[in-house]
């Protein structure tokens, strides 16, 4: 539970680290328009590390999900295939051996003990920076309203999520006081305190992505520019130089990376008084025009391609009480990605159904009908100087080929590229009163697919079940298929 709990993060914060990079990207784009947008791209990245599903919609930033063939697999599913291609290999259990296996579900699962305690940590160093202040809050006067004066702190800030108080130092001067009270007030308005908790708890489930520690800072300092915008547009007059004061005179180099807003004079000190010097009112048609396109650029964040019935197959394909069905000792992990007509799914074979020609025999059905058996197999490294391009198949599929009951010929390429080949064939069967004889006098003959890839020394063969398969279909099946 706690591994597949820690994959499921891990997948989500791959995600959002995509969409983080955009965010930044974007959000130095727009630098000189109103902070309430750069807010609102981080609700995206919000969204995408807290919320596990995603909508489909035609345009999206994001290409459409690989599907995998089984839930039980330990697997990477971040929708960017070149992650997932290249941390598969990182997660999956290798294939020798049960002890193998349960060696590498050992790691995944420390990994994921480590990943709780860093949380347990994260969580008692902030709860004890909470107590902490607490403490420094004690005997605080009541000015009026929600607005306290403390002796033992040094910058204003909000603290609390259903009342939120605003604590001010005792000493502040009454000119700078008019400003970091309203300061403080739209975070209150704006709910900061409570989007505050959430950007935090985020941050806690991913503190082992330095991206959501960025993110995390940069959303903050958005927060704070956002108020201090606010506050210039509320106040009569031009302030700007008066509130710059008033900054620069509450400054402070203190981080509190605790459930607490940022305060008042924390941290970013230069980059709000630029900001707040370059304040100008922008234009209304301006405003109009980005909202337009950063809801645009939200749901294309937000959202991902509808699923198409394309599937990737890892091998060895499954396992049977920690052991791999049918697999040789000295396989590595590999994907088959492949592309489905409409109608057509992947699924296991039954139990009883295991053994096969090939090592992990997947199946392929049709609205319910079993169509094909898709399976896999090794083939020694070739020199090329020795065989032909032409008859190089000869040697991958020798064993396949050589068969006097059952063997596979009428080769024919139909997607060729460096290190790699699928091809059309046909399976001829002899069969006698139910029992197999001798193939060189077929009675069946069953349309069927190869396909080889030199680096990995694999192959995969497909035999249909029946001659009901379309030639679209076995087209459309056999140049989708990527071995890696």
């Amino acid at each position: 539970m706690t591994t597949q709990l820690f994959l499921r993060i891990f997948d989500m914060s791959f995600t959002a680290s995509v969409v983080i990079l955009f965010v930044i990207v974007i959000r130095l784009l727009l630098k000189r328009l109103p902070k309430v947008f750069s807010c609102a791209l981080w609700g995206v990245v919000l969204f995408r590390l807290l919320c596990p599903l995603s909508f489909e919609r035609p345009f999206s930033l994001f290409p459409a999900q690989n599907q995998p063939l089984s839930p039980d697999f330990t697997q990477i599913h971040t929708g960017i295939p070149l992650i997932d291609q290249n941390v598969y290999p990182l997660i999956s259990p290798p294939s020798d051996s049960a002890a193998g296996s349960s060696h590498s579900a050992v790691w995944i699962s420390l990994v994921a003990w480590l990943w709780i305690a860093g949380i347990i940590l994260f969580l008692i160093y902030n709860l004890i920076t909470l107590i902490r202040l607490q403490k420094r809050l004690v005997g605080a006067v009541r000015v009026h309203t929600n607005v306290y004066f403390a002796d033992e702190i040094a910058t204003p800030f909000v603290m609390g999520i259903i009342r939120p108080k605003i604590y001010l130092p005792s000493d502040i001067e009454a000119e700078d006081q008019r400003f970091v009270e309203m300061h403080e007030r739209m975070h209150v308005r704006y709910a900061h305190p409570i989007i505050k908790l959430i950007a935090f708890s985020a941050l806690v489930l991913h503190w082992f992505n330095p991206l959501v520690w960025v993110a995390f800072v940069l959303f903050c300092k958005d927060m704070e520019m956002m108020c201090d915008e606010c506050v210039l547009r509320n106040m009569e007059g031009d302030v700007r130089r008066q509130y710059s004061e008033a900054i620069l005179h509450l400054a402070t180099n203190k981080r509190m990376l605790t459930v607490l807003p940022v305060a008042f004079g924390e941290g970013n000190t230069k980059t709000r008084i630029k900001n707040i010097l370059s304040y100008r009112k922008t234009a209304i048609w301006a405003i109009i025009l980005v909202t337009i396109l950063l809801i645009v650029i939200c749901f294309g964040l937000l959202s991902k391609r509808p699923s198409s019935a394309n599937k990737y197959i890892p091998f060895p394909a499954y396992q049977t009480e920690n052991t791999m069905v049918n697999a040789p000792a000295n396989v590595s992990p590999f994907h088959m990605y492949i592309d489905l007509p409409k109608g057509w799914e992947a699924h296991m074979p039954p139990e009883e159904a295991h053994n096969s020609l090939f090592f992990t025999p997947v199946y392929l059905y049709k609205d319910d009908v079993l169509m094909a058996v898709c399976g896999y197999n090794q083939f020694e490294s070739i020199d090329e100087n020795e065989i032909p391009q032409g008859e190089y198949y000869k040697a991958v599929y020798s064993g396949i080929r050589l068969g006097s009951l059952y063997r596979w010929d009428d080769y024919q390429p139909i997607v060729t590229a460096e290190g790699m080949e699928t091809a059309l064939a046909n399976v001829y069967i002899q069969q006698t009163d139910g029992m197999p004889s001798a193939a060189a006098s077929p009675t069946t003959v069953l349309p069927g697919i190869l396909s080889y890839n030199k680096q990995l020394q694999v192959y995969v063969a497909i035999q249909f079940s029946s001659d009901t398969v379309t030639d679209e279909e076995r087209e459309i099946i056999a140049k989708s298929i990527r071995l890696a």
